[in-house]
């Protein structure tokens, strides 16, 4: 029902004990832990692997002009590794305020929050679908 880890532990708890299953955990190498975390902790038997790194793109300068003179009317951020590399290469004061923040969900939202950047618009759904349906309800458009 949720579509971040918390929700398919959940899900996965739901269902009965998990104590002695295998699970083999394919993710990205700055994966967050909490699900092999709580899989392990409930006695699974959890064989993790990296199947891809996530490298920051360097902005381009004009996309670093674009951003400071508020060219665009908004940002996406569909991942806490996006906002971060984001915001790492625009320095404070570089970000026209007029420009919209959109967050795909609640743990992209709080590194936002971190960056001292609120988010505007947060999806419902925790999917890029959902985010782009939150935003178009959020420009009062029609689906």
């Amino acid at each position: 029902e949720k579509y971040i880890a918390e929700g398919l532990v959940d899900a996965l708890f739901a269902d009965g004990s998990v104590k002695g299953l295998p699970f083999l955990l394919v993710s990205s190498d700055i994966g967050r832990k909490t699900l092999s975390e709580e899989l392990e902790r409930a006695g699974a038997s959890v064989t993790k692997t990296v199947f891809y790194s996530t490298q920051p793109a360097i902005l381009s300068q004009h996309i670093k002009t674009v951003v400071k003179n508020g060219k665009i009317d908004m940002v996406t951020f569909t991942s806490s590794s996006t906002a971060l590399n984001f915001f790492d290469q625009i320095p404070p004061g570089e970000f026209d305020s007029r420009i919209k923040i959109a967050s795909i969900g609640p743990q992209t939202s709080e590194t936002l929050k971190r960056l001292n950047r609120e988010p505007d618009i947060e999806a419902l759904v925790f999917t890029t679908d959902g985010l782009a349906s939150t935003i178009l309800e959020y420009c009062g458009k029609k689906q």
